[in-house]
Order: structure tokens, then sequence, then C-alpha cells
């Protein structure tokens, strides 16, 4: 009993630190001059390449999928690297402030899709939670129609990319009841960065330039929150949707 305790508490310390080294990607971006899409796509690449020594463990796991898995999977890849272009994107546009309690947003959107979807009922208190996040959110985009029109497109990014995450969750759910986490987020994050990777190519980005060392080192900051969510990964299925989201 002593020990499920102290197993549960490091769990809790670990999702701290994540959140945390998470966090500071928002200031990250900010400060590159890089492309977001090019920032976005090594910083998922990157991650699954650390990854990549642990699937040998999972080698079975990772190809032994149905066809309706792939599309899935496929699915929710291509909306999370829609999230990353679009609320990385609004960083270039809006304050940091504004664009990080717009995505607050998200755990509205998954617990209004999660009913619909897979009838998951949701507890008073996490209700009163999201709706002051919602009035936060209307507050902040109040105050920008007083800006430039760039902060309003900022907060127009910001919003688009809390939807994707929204349905990138959401698509997930489902998949992550049935597929070990590691499988899940080694193919996700993969096709998320490929789907970058297009995007880049379609555009003629640039996929090499004002890529500075501290923003190779600032990604792996970030990608130790990462590394503890996917570390992690079994625990979101156990409580609700809604209250499980988690932000990249």
């Amino acid at each position: 009993m002593k020990r499920a305790g102290k197993l549960s508490g490091s769990i809790e310390f670990l999702y701290i630190v994540g959140i945390i080294a998470i966090s500071f990607s928002s200031i990250f971006v900010r400060w590159s001059d890089a492309e977001v899409s090019v920032i976005a796509m090594y910083r998922l690449y990157l991650t699954n390449l650390i990854l990549l020594p642990l699937a040998w463990k999972y080698r079975k796991e990772l190809f032994r999928l149905k066809g309706r898995d792939w599309m899935w999977l496929a699915l929710s890849g291509v909306a999370l690297g829609f999230h990353f272009l679009f609320w990385m994107g609004s960083l270039r546009l809006t304050t940091v402030a504004s664009s990080t309690v717009i995505l607050t947003l998200e755990p509205i959107l998954v617990m209004i899709g999660s009913y619909m979807l897979y009838r998951t009922r949701t507890n008073r208190v996490m209700i009163a939670g999201m709706m002051l996040a919602a009035i936060g959110s209307a507050a902040i985009g109040a105050g920008d129609f007083g800006m430039s029109d760039a902060a309003l497109l900022g907060d127009a990014l910001s919003l688009l990319g809390t939807v994707a995450v929204a349905v990138h969750m959401l698509i997930g759910k489902q998949l992550r009841e049935r597929l070990e986490a590691f499988v899940y987020n080694f193919w996700v994050f993969g096709m998320a960065a490929t789907t970058l990777g297009i995007y880049n190519v379609a555009e003629g980005i640039p996929l090499g330039e004002r890529l500075s060392a501290i923003q190779l080192y600032a990604g792996l900051l970030i990608l130790l929150g990462v590394w503890l969510f996917i570390r992690f990964g079994k625990e979101p299925p156990r409580i609700p949707l809604a209250a499980a989201d988690k932000k990249g």
C-alpha cells in the first residue's frame, strides 16, 4: 500500500515536471526566428528519434495493426500536425498569454466531443473550471479587439490549433484503449511530423535555415516533458478524457 502511494506520488511529480517543461515551448517559439512549421517538424521527429531505442521492445505491436487503425492514426497525426502549425504560428502574431489562454478551451471542446461521440459524462467541478477558462479566453480575446489585426489573426490561429488538438484527442481516445501508449505515440508523432514536412516542401520552406544550437537545446528540454507524458501514457485512459487532456 505504501509502495503504491509512493508510485502515485512519483507519477504526479513527473507530470508536473512534464507540464513545466512543455510550458516553456511557447517562449522558445517566440524567441526563434525560424519557421514555426520547421520547428514543430523537427520537434516531433526528434521525439521519435529518442523513442527509437524502445521500438525493438514493441516491434510486434508496432506493425500488428489493422487497416482501420492505420487510418485513425493518420487522422490523429494530421490533426496534431495542424495543431502545432496553427498554435505555434499564433505565437508570432499575438501575445503568449493570449495564445495560451485560448488554448485552455481545449478541455471544453474535448468534453463536448466526448459526450457527443462516446457519451462520456463530466462532473460539475470540472464543468465549473472549464467555464472559468472560457470566460478568461473571452476576456483575452475582447482585449485584443483594441489591438492590431495581427493580434486578432493570432487569436484565430490559436483557436484553430485548439480545435485541431481536440480532434486529435478525440480520435486518440478509441485508439489508446486498444493500443500500447508507446505504439500510439510513436506513430502519431511520426505522422504529425510528416504532415508538417509535406507542408514545408509544398510551401517551399527551407528545412535548415535559421535553426540555432540554442533552439535545439530548447527542443531537448521540451522533449523531456513529452517523454514524461509518454512514459506514463497509460494513466490518462483511467480518468475522464477531458480531465486527462494533455498538451504538446
